[in-house]
């Protein structure tokens, strides 16, 4: 395996995969530029979920914000069009 970007998917099929061949009991076993690899992948594939995450909360944020601005401008009085009588 050589290093690529991996979706969430495939990370976590990658680290269930070197648990189950003995990573977890005897990492001494694995072969060590693969896991080089699978943790560069790893990386790169948390550090886009959090970018991921950080984008959807300022959405949410920003939704929040127009929401709250709605509100308080159904909640103003409507003119009657009755005010120059």
């Amino acid at each position: 395996m050589s290093y690529r970007k991996l979706t969430p998917d495939e990370a976590v099929a990658m680290v269930a995969e070197y648990l189950q061949l003995g990573g977890l009991l005897n990492p001494d076993l694995m072969e060590h530029d693969k896991v080089r690899d699978m943790v560069r992948g790893l990386r790169d594939c948390v550090v886009e979920l959090q970018s991921d995450l950080h984008a959807a909360k300022l959405v949410g944020e920003a939704m929040s914000e127009s929401r709250r601005a709605a509100l308080k401008a159904m909640n103003q009085p409507r003119p009657t069009g009755r005010e120059s009588e």
